[in-house]
């Protein structure tokens, strides 16, 4: 029964990936290691989609807090760098919208993001503009 039950998950890539981030650690036990990690990485998209990937263990209101600010932190003002290569960030964003509301400083944020990757060229960041209007 167990080894059916691992089979139908991996059948599943959602069913996985849920199971997967449940499992993951707490992404801040490696607040340490990310704040090493942040200055070395920015403008790298790869380190964008990895970050996201990250967050995405965390709670809503986590990821709409410290997962943005370290998002932002490692985007800096690379916009052009990391604009049309991310395969996570823009869905993570949209995802996050919601979350956003209500806490001014996490939605200047989450704007300063999408309007810096939409400037930049990326136009699935202007749709989550035109969204929000």
């Amino acid at each position: 029964m167990r080894g059916a039950s691992r089979g139908a998950a991996h059948r599943n890539p959602d069913a996985t990936l849920k199971r997967a981030r449940e499992t993951w650690p707490d992404p801040d036990a490696l607040t340490d290691l990310v704040s090493r990690w942040l200055p070395i990485a920015p403008g790298l998209p790869e380190a964008a989609d990895g970050l996201v990937r990250l967050a995405r263990c965390g709670s809503s209101a986590w990821q709409a807090t410290t997962g943005l600010t370290w998002a932002e932190d490692l985007i800096g003002d690379n916009y052009t760098a990391i604009a049309r290569r991310c395969y996570h960030l823009l869905s993570w964003l949209g995802e996050l919208c919601p979350a956003v509301q209500g806490d001014a400083g996490a939605t200047a944020r989450w704007r300063r993001l999408i309007d810096g990757l939409a400037a930049a060229g990326d136009s699935r960041a202007a749709r989550l503009q035109q969204a929000e209007e």
